[in-house]
């Protein structure tokens, strides 16, 4: 019996090693944003790790990637954790894009969906359905925004003040009506104005 003490306790202590050394991620801090017309994907390779490359994709409908993207060579360090900046100048506007990193050696990170709309004209809106539409503007340094909605005769039927860069937007009545919007920048000097047919 003693023989199995001596055998089965090196064995099971090598493999909690093997198995905490297994669950060390490979990388973290791995996120996709937006500022100022540009997508932004970043990722940080643990220390200990390396692979061969990088090859950024991004897709239309998270299933077909096209890289777009790519660094050469052996990435990560074994000394320090090693981060890395992508960037895509030209992301496809006014839609949902998603993208993922395939770390050479090592295999795909997770795909991270991104909503990217093109508001150089001050603002986009988009068709939700079900009377129901959103109002996306630039809003990058989190300004405080205040959003009204009026009958065409000038009564207001919804205010509202936010600090994200979009608004939905509900038919406060039945379909068939216009109504004009407001969107207000309280902090700077931005003042947009529309109508919205449900």
């Amino acid at each position: 019996m003693r023989w199995f003490i001596y055998l089965f306790v090196p064995i099971l202590s090598s493999l909690l090693s093997v198995d905490s050394m297994a669950q060390q991620p490979f990388y973290k801090d791995y996120q996709v944003f937006h500022a100022n017309g540009i997508i932004y994907i970043t990722c940080t390779i643990t220390q200990g790790n390396t692979c061969n490359g990088i090859t950024l994709y991004r897709s239309e409908d998270s299933i077909y990637f096209n890289p777009i993207d790519e660094i050469a060579g052996v990435c990560g360090s074994t000394a320090f954790d090693q981060k890395y900046t992508f960037t895509d100048e030209n992301p496809i506007a006014n839609s949902r894009s998603w993208y993922k990193l395939f770390l050479g050696g090592e295999g795909y990170t997770e795909a991270l969906g991104i909503d990217y709309y093109d508001v150089s004209e001050g603002y986009v809106i988009r068709n939700l359905g079900q009377n129901q539409f959103q109002l996306y503007f630039s809003n990058d340094l989190k300004n405080r925004f205040r959003f009204n909605l009026y009958t065409t005769a000038g009564q207001r039927v919804r205010s509202e003040e936010t600090e994200a860069d979009n608004v939905i937007i509900q038919s406060p009545t039945l379909p068939g009506l216009l109504f004009i919007f407001e969107l207000i920048n309280l902090e700077g000097a931005e003042r947009f104005t529309g109508k919205l047919g449900f």
